[in-house]
This record gives structure tokens, sequence and C-alpha cells, in this order.
């Protein structure tokens, strides 16, 4: 049973640098979050782990991981 969980489980590559500035430069244009996160081919949690940071350093947090 174990096994075919795993082997179900789907991976996602970490985000870019370049992938999360233009997520959150398209979610600070428009305000939606799915545009952003289809536009910046990443998923929805990617918002929730960076804003934190983006919140208290801005553009230049997203360079860092």
């Amino acid at each position: 049973m174990a096994d075919s969980i795993a082997a179900n489980r789907v991976h996602y590559r970490e985000t870019t640098a370049s992938q999360r500035r233009v997520f959150f430069q398209i979610w600070k244009e428009r305000g939606n979050v799915s545009e952003a996160c289809r536009r910046a081919k990443v998923g929805r949690n990617t918002l929730y782990y960076w804003k934190p940071r983006f919140d208290s350093k801005g553009y230049v947090s997203l360079e860092d991981h």
C-alpha cells in the first residue's frame, strides 16, 4: 500500500528566483493569485511560502532560498 502511494506522489521542482519574481509582479499588478500561478508556472503554496519574506524585504528576498 505504501509503495502505491509513493508511486502516485507528484514531485514539483523548486521554483527559480525568476519564477518567484514573475509571480509577485503579476500578483501585485492584477491581485489574482490563480493567474499569477498559471503565468509563472508555480503552485499556490509559493505565495504562502514566499510572501512573508517578500513583505519584509521585497524582490531582493526572492533571490535567496
